[in-house]
């Protein structure tokens, strides 16, 4: 409740040890200080305050938390790095004894390591943004994966085809069934229905939620879109559910268009 009264005044967030494999963190509170939104802080025994966090924000963790969001704002404002360098007996040995930076400092090396950092920085200056390597993007899409489980559906399930429509109920109902499959979790048709047009116009650029027309009838479908291998055995484990229709909306995924 008073977690936020200790960041008044502060110049930047950092944790260390941020996250252990139970953590859930707060979505909510965490984007309205990555996004800088104006937030209301409860003070211990003081009156609440409401105001904005302009800071910088770092975790470390040997374990990347839970985070329960279905939206871009937040994943498109975190950059995940993965240290992985494991430093065994023989490299203490090199490291003479000393931790890493005392020994770079007695080496000399320190000063070229901050030539690379304002060489660096000179290139984004002139870009006029920063470019993530491609291994901080690769592990920010595991993580989103990890946590938002429609955006790691369409991922996995979907694929552009400019000469297929599949059925958007169809496409609902392979949602949930690999939510409960892969993430272990319950979420509704209407939900999957809900959260699916901005992550499949994200992922498969070019698909289009529009009326569909097949075997002389109308329904909502992606055009555009294939379910495939991987997607039609979770839409096939959906039809052990008794959804009304089933065998009739079978017949509208992957239809030809062209």
């Amino acid at each position: 409740r008073f977690g936020m009264e200790s960041l008044i005044g502060k110049a930047a967030l950092i944790s260390n040890e941020a996250a252990n494999p139970r953590t859930h963190a707060a979505a909510d509170k965490l984007k309205q200080l990555i996004t800088g939104d104006t937030l209301d802080v409860d003070r211990k025994m003081r009156p609440v305050v409401s105001m904005k966090f302009d800071i910088p924000i770092l975790f470390t963790t040997n374990v990347l938390p839970k985070i329960e969001d279905e939206t871009n704002a937040l994943y498109e404002r975190l950059v995940v790095l993965e240290f992985n360098r494991q430093f065994d007996a023989e490299d203490a040995k090199l490291l003479g004894g000393k931790k890493a930076l005392p020994y770079l400092r007695s080496k000399g090396e320190l000063p070229g390591i901050l030539n690379w950092c304002l060489e660096g920085y000179d290139r984004a200056i002139e870009r006029k943004s920063f470019k993530l390597p491609s291994t901080a993007m690769a592990a920010g899409e595991r993580f989103r994966r990890q946590n938002d489980k429609v955006y790691d559906f369409v991922a996995q399930c979907c694929t552009r085809d400019r000469e297929v429509a599949c059925s958007s109920q169809g496409l609902s109902w392979a949602c949930v069934q690999f939510a409960m499959e892969v993430h272990d979790t319950k979420i509704s048709p209407a939900t999957a229905a809900r959260q699916l047009p901005e992550v499949v116009r994200r992922i498969c650029v070019g698909a289009k939620l529009d009326q569909g027309y097949h075997e002389k009838q109308q329904f909502r479908a992606w055009h555009g879109l294939r379910l495939n291998d991987v997607g039609i055995r979770y839409f096939e484990a959906a039809g052990t559910k008794g959804y009304a229709g089933y065998k009739e909306v079978a017949r509208r995924m992957n239809y030809r268009i062209r």
